[in-house]
């Protein structure tokens, strides 16, 4: 389990769950940043964004099926939340979670020892928190950004020595 006095969290809402990350992953949050749309792409990638002058691929938690329990119907919430962009890095890839009601887990909140709502599978998670709003799950970002395809940190690059990589491995 994580502990929320050592690592500070960033929560947020994913349709019917609650969620944080650790701030360490987190490099910005951005508010209703234009996403355009990527075509041909998978339907849990809501587009891309740029963050910096830098492209960031932006992904729908919500439609990544392999994240949740049963599968999620994106709900409307009827206007009441603003779409937000976490930007998250990972090793040098950056990568955007769609998200809403992003905020810092107050520092009183407490880990709990409780079950957890099967809502985001348990693969996923790392450990629970509970803050007034109800109980968190507390995401492990390299087994979330590695089932999206963010490459694992520590991998090497396509270039090594100033050579291209062999993919051969001779």
């Amino acid at each position: 389990m994580i502990a929320s006095q050592t690592v500070r969290l960033l929560a947020f809402q994913i349709g019917p769950a609650r969620a944080a990350l650790p701030l360490s992953t987190v490099r910005e949050v951005l508010e209703e940043p234009t996403i355009t749309s990527v075509p041909g792409s998978y339907d849990h990638v809501a587009g891309i964004i740029l963050s910096r002058s830098v492209a960031v691929p932006v992904y729908d938690l919500l439609r990544f099926e392999p994240a949740w329990s049963e599968p999620q119907a994106a709900a409307d919430d009827g206007g009441g939340s603003r779409a937000q962009v976490i930007v998250c890095g990972m090793g040098e890839a950056l990568i955007g979670l769609l998200v809403k009601d992003a905020d810092l887990v107050s520092p009183d909140a407490q880990p709990r020892e409780a079950p957890h709502d099967g809502s985001i599978r348990a693969e996923f998670v790392g450990g629970l928190l509970g803050t007034e709003a109800g109980g968190v799950s507390i995401l492990i970002p390299e087994k979330l950004f590695l089932s999206l395809g963010v490459p694992a940190t520590g991998q090497g690059s396509a270039m090594e020595d100033g050579r291209e990589k062999d993919p051969a491995g001779r």
